[in-house]
């Protein structure tokens, strides 16, 4: 069985980026992506929203280069989490675990902080 998605989009807010208890980078963000279809004479986009997560050297990548609107390529999984709102109700969330992240922006649209930096991550380099 396979469970893997692409997506090529915008991210739609700079990254939240926490760590865990032992000290790994976990990076959560909204990316975009756009269908264009036509419709009759006209063409029309439907932009579709995602969640993604990510972690260890690729969320640190994110954090410190990936800002609201830039360009990327994540492949990776669908996974479903559960967890509980403040009133103790049982919510889900549907988001992409990032397993290969690729900023397709040019190192000058990227936010930097310091050194210049390779654009792409996998996760099978990162130990957990």
């Amino acid at each position: 069985m396979i469970n893997q998605v692409i997506l090529v989009g915008n991210l739609g807010a700079d990254p939240e980026v926490r760590e865990s208890k032992n000290g790994m980078k976990i990076a959560n963000f909204r990316m975009a992506t756009t269908h264009r279809a036509k419709r009759g004479d006209e063409w029309k986009d439907q932009t579709e929203w995602h969640n993604v997560v990510s972690f260890g050297k690729t969320a640190e990548f994110i954090a410190n280069y990936m800002g609201k609107g830039s360009k990327a390529y994540v492949q990776g999984r669908i996974q479903t989490r559960q967890w509980e709102d403040r009133d103790g109700n049982t919510r889900y969330t549907v988001e992409i675990v990032a397993e290969t992240f690729k900023s397709l922006s040019s190192p000058a649209e990227r936010k930097t902080n310091g050194a210049a930096q390779e654009n792409t991550f996998d996760m099978d380099e990162v130990p957990f």
